[in-house]
């Protein structure tokens, strides 16, 4: 009977995995801070027009941008 390690060939294919989700991860933190930035611009009459407060801008931004809050 034939024996067959794969453990060898499995770091290789991650490789591309690995970068991918790097790259995907530096996306969507970019995307936080600059909906961060932009709301942070707005004025206080602003943010309560869109309901929101000074101190929900960080939990806006990171559910826009895919984190779980």
């Amino acid at each position: 009977m034939a024996y067959f390690d794969h453990s060898v060939r499995a770091p290789l294919a991650s490789k591309g995995s690995f970068f991918a989700n790097a790259f995907a991860a530096v996306q969507r933190y970019r995307l936080m801070r600059r909906t961060y930035n932009e709301l942070s611009a707005l004025s206080n009459r602003e943010l309560d027009d869109l309901g929101l407060g000074r101190g929900d801008l960080m939990d806006v931004a990171r559910k826009s941008a895919g984190y779980d809050v």
